[in-house]
């Protein structure tokens, strides 16, 4: 099972620069993926800690996403459509061809950061 980490950071106003919120952690295994998020303990103390998502209640630890959903809804919205979906798998299996990645098959994670 391999596990990638991703840094969130807020830059919204009044904040004068990004802000570590968190990590978004995907782990992937034969049985699909699973997301978790965990605050950044700065994040929590400063004076804009804000609760990002429903399921993502402000406190250390990680903290993993409903079974129903594939990602939290807080990320949800910056993943692409059916639509980009497809494009993005007809994009990995034109690069698995041409040997530019190993494979075509992509993650939610992918998915994701591929937008």
């Amino acid at each position: 099972m391999s596990r990638e980490i991703v840094e969130v950071y807020a830059d919204w106003q009044p904040i004068e620069a990004p802000l570590l919120i968190g990590q978004l952690a995907y782990s992937d295994s034969s049985r699909g993926g699973v997301f978790s998020f965990a605050y950044d303990k700065a994040f929590l103390t400063s004076a804009y800690r804000l609760q990002i998502d429903p399921i993502l209640t402000l406190h250390s630890g990680e903290l993993y996403n409903d079974e129903a959903d594939k990602n939290f809804r807080a990320f949800l919205d910056s993943s692409p459509d059916r639509w980009g979906r497809i494009l993005m798998q007809r994009r990995a299996a034109i690069e698995a061809r041409k040997g530019i990645r190993a494979t075509s098959r992509l993650n939610e994670l992918d998915y994701l950061l591929g937008v």
